[in-house]
């Protein structure tokens, strides 16, 4: 079973490089990595965010990907501007050749070896299976995790990230992800969790992300770095009501430290 894995990234850095290291492991998956470089301009279902200049990536991930161009399982397709999310993913999908597993691998989601692997079996044998929703270990600090039960960083409706693919098939909207010709036949985040464990997400632990984050998102982000640094230094955990630290997460999210 071939994995197909696309992502989709402006400044990666330092994720992209873990999510390389890990690929390098897979030796007995048949798996293509396509990677698509550069700014999603707020445009039909990314409208929501603020404008942003057309750029590649500042902080090394792009001389990076330059340096993986001539890997024969990597794909890499970079340019300043891009017309919005759903069309820089159907430019990932253009470099797949083989039907099997697609894999959406964000730029700060780290998947491990078994995770992919197991995904890849599961599909091959589970053939009424075509569309998997994972759960999140979704990282707020270096050592800060969401624990929102149906909230903030784990919504029920949320982390929809593998298909079962054909080539040709290309994304009709991201948000939320819905291919031509795949009629969802769900494996949920209950059992995909029993499956595969969790997948960790690198989502706020870097000051540059944040930053990068406060820049471009709108609603409640004015003050993203101030109010994340506010929660790094917090004393009291866990943090049952986390709005008071960051007002975009909604009512009823909460926090704790894992370690």
């Amino acid at each position: 079973m071939t994995i197909n894995i696309f992502t989709i990234v402006l400044d990666g850095s330092p994720w992209i490089g873990a999510q390389f290291a890990e690929l390098c492991r897979l030796r007995e998956l048949d798996w293509h990595w396509s990677i698509v470089e550069g700014a999603s301009l707020p445009k039909k279902d990314t409208a929501w965010m603020g404008n942003q200049s057309g750029k590649v990536s500042h902080d090394g991930t792009h001389q990076f990907l330059q340096s993986l161009k001539t890997h024969p399982r990597i794909t890499v397709n970079s340019k300043s501007e891009w017309g919005g999310k759903t069309e820089m993913i159907n430019a990932a999908l253009t470099a797949f050749k083989r039907d099997g597993v697609l894999l959406q691998m964000d730029s700060d989601e780290l998947w491990t070896e078994f995770q992919m692997k197991s995904l890849a079996s599961m599909m091959e044998i589970e053939r009424e299976v075509n569309t998997v929703q994972f759960k999140m270990d979704y990282m707020l600090g270096p050592n800060v995790i969401s624990t929102s039960k149906d909230g903030y960083g784990n919504r029920a409706n949320e982390w929809v990230r593998a298909w079962r693919y054909s080539v040709g098939e290309w994304m009709e909207c991201h948000e939320p992800p819905v291919f031509n010709g795949n009629r969802e036949r769900i494996l949920g985040r209950d059992e995909s969790e029993r499956l595969f464990g969790r997948i960790l997400h690198m989502a706020w632990v870097t000051p540059q992300q944040v930053s990068q984050k406060q820049r471009i998102y709108r609603g409640g982000y004015e003050n993203a770095c101030e109010n994340w640094e506010k929660l790094q230094n917090n004393m009291k955990w866990p943090v049952k009501d986390l709005q008071q630290f960051l007002p975009w997460v909604g009512k009823g999210a909460s926090a704790d430290l894992i370690f």
